[in-house]
């Protein structure tokens, strides 16, 4: 869930060219946002095509728990994120 105060100010910065890359992990072929939710949403929004991203990717193989997290969390996509 995102705080709708901070996602209109997030709006605000990127109609008005503000828009830092977000962080995502390349994890088995699957894309995991880690930082930058309230910008990729305000950008979905906002009806622009694309988003800058720094994207990890680890060198050996790890074991992470990010996709137990998401499943918990029933989030499959931007789109399932909620904004209160």
């Amino acid at each position: 869930m995102l705080d709708r105060r901070k996602f209109e100010v997030v709006i605000e910065e990127t109609v008005h060219g503000y828009d830092a890359p977000v962080i995502v992990l390349k994890y088995r072929g699957k894309y995991f946002l880690l930082d930058g939710h309230h910008r990729v949403l305000a950008r979905k929004v906002l009806k622009l095509d694309f988003v800058e991203a720094l994207v990890l990717e680890p060198l050996e193989p790890v074991d992470i728990k990010i996709e137990e997290s998401v499943k918990r969390q029933r989030i499959r996509s931007i789109d399932d994120i909620i904004v209160k």
